[in-house]
């Protein structure tokens, strides 16, 4: 993990073991685990998910993180595993979560997703955005419109969903939508 040292390391690695029993008794399971010191100070980010979970959001709910929160607050008070003062933080991976291996290409496939590749592939394009499809072999499908595009895996530098707003049509007499210019001939 960059920006960290053997003691953050090892801190890191306690946590985790105090961590993954209290999120197994919720039902959930770890998406990520960082120790970062920030403006504000040190921070603890424990995100969740719901195993197998298709939503962006991994099924997780705010009363649930409040949940996990105090139990995982009260666990570490007991077992103390870091030795400064920390924030902990409990989420998901949100709505714009990565995608950091081959099932969650396949598990989030239908959703709108940006990868920004290491390597261009031969027409050039190094940053794809576009409708996941799947994996192939070892090879990221996305449709960008025209046609598939196949992205090898290995070549992958960064890759998320990408959250759109739900498009809603127009109303017809809508007050809020007719136009605030004056009519002509006044």
């Amino acid at each position: 993990m960059p920006g960290t040292d053997k003691r953050d390391e090892q801190d890191l690695l306690a946590v985790e073991a105090v961590v993954r029993p209290v999120l197994c008794a919720h039902g959930v399971v770890l998406f990520d685990l960082q120790l970062r010191r920030e403006r504000t100070g040190w921070v603890l980010r424990v995100m969740i998910e719901q195993e197998g979970s298709t939503a962006p959001s991994g099924g997780v709910t705010v009363d649930l993180c409040a949940d996990i929160s105090r139990d995982i607050s009260a666990a570490l008070d007991v077992s103390d595993p870091i030795s400064h003062a920390y924030t902990l933080e409990v989420s998901s991976p949100g709505v714009e979560r990565p995608l950091r291996h081959a099932a969650d290409f396949e598990r989030f496939a239908g959703q709108a997703a940006k990868i920004v590749l290491s390597e261009p592939l031969p027409d050039g394009q190094s940053a794809l955005r576009g409708k996941l499809q799947g994996v192939r072999g070892d090879r990221v499908v996305i449709d960008q419109g025209s046609a598939p595009v196949e992205a090898p895996l290995s070549s992958i530098k960064l890759a998320h969903l990408v959250f759109e707003f739900p498009s809603q049509p127009k109303r017809k007499n809508d007050p809020k939508q007719q136009s605030k210019r004056p009519k002509k001939g006044r």
